[in-house]
C-alpha cells in the first residue's frame, strides 16, 4: 500500500517547515479561532431553505442570498421555547441571530440561531419593543415620574459619543430654532458592554449640576 502512494515533488520540504496537525487538532484550531465577538454575536439575512427537523427535536436549514451562497443554521431545541414555539419556513425572508459555531466531529460550520425575525421588522428595534414593554411593566413611564419640561430651557445637557455626528446635528438644528440656548455636550461611549453604565454616571453628574434644565 505504501508503495503505491504518491508523493508530490517538494513535499518533503513542507513537512520539514510545518508541524503536522491531526483532523481533530485543525478542528479545534478553527473552533477556538472562531470564538471572536463578531462572530459569536452576528445578524445574518437571508431566505430560509431545506429546514428540517431531527428525531432530539433540533431544526436545521440554509439560509441563501440573492448569490446563491448559503450557510448552514442550527436551531437547538432548548431555543425553541423563547421563539414562542414558532419555526420559520421553506421560503421565508429573515433576520437570523446567533453565532459561528464548528461542529468538530464533522468539520461543519453553521450559525447556531437564538432567534429571529421576519426580515420586514429588524431585530434591533424587536429588543426595543421588548425593553419598552419589561420598563413600562416596572412602571418607569408612569406619568407621575415625569418632570415637566421647561418650554424656553436656559441650558442643555446633551450626553452622547464625542466622535459621532449626532451633537453637531441636534445642535445645528437646536441653532436654527433657538440660537440662544447654549448646549453643553456630556461625553460618553453610547455603545459596547460599558456604555450603560458610562451613560448613567453621566445621567448621576448631569441631575448634580445647578443651571442645567
Amino acid at each position: 500500500m505504501a508503495d503505491r502512494m504518491v508523493h508530490t515533488p517538494g513535499f518533503e520540504n513542507i513537512e520539514e517547515k510545518n508541524p503536522v496537525y491531526s483532523v481533530s487538532e485543525l478542528n479545534r484550531m478553527i473552533s477556538l479561532r472562531l470564538q471572536t465577538p463578531q462572530l459569536q454575536d452576528v445578524l445574518v439575512r437571508g431566505q430560509v431553505t431545506g429546514i428540517s427537523k431531527s428525531l432530539p427535536g433540533h431544526v436545521y436549514f440554509q439560509l441563501k442570498d440573492d448569490q446563491g451562497k448559503t450557510v448552514s443554521c442550527a436551531i437547538f431545541k432548548f431555543q425553541l421555547p423563547r421563539m414562542g414555539g414558532t419555526l420559520p419556513a421553506n421560503g421565508d425572508e429573515i433576520v437570523a441571530h446567533g453565532k459561528v459555531n464548528l461542529y468538530e466531529d464533522q468539520g461543519k460550520i453553521s450559525l447556531v440561531v437564538d432567534r429571529y425575525q421576519a426580515a420586514g421588522l429588524s431585530l434591533l428595534y424587536q429588543q426595543f419593543l421588548e425593553l419598552r414593554d419589561r420598563l413600562m411593566a416596572e412602571g418607569l413611564f408612569d406619568p407621575q415620574r415625569k418632570k415637566k419640561l421647561p418650554a424656553h430651557p436656559g441650558k442643555v445637557a446633551m450626553i452622547t459619543s464625542r466622535e459621532g455626528a449626532v451633537f453637531h446635528d441636534v445642535c445645528k438644528v437646536a441653532g436654527q430654532r433657538d440660537p440662544g440656548i447654549p448646549i453643553v455636550l456630556i461625553p460618553s461611549p453610547v455603545q459596547g458592554a460599558d456604555a450603560g453604565r458610562y451613560l448613567a454616571a453621566c445621567v448621576r453628574f448631569v441631575q448634580r449640576m445647578p443651571d442645567i434644565d
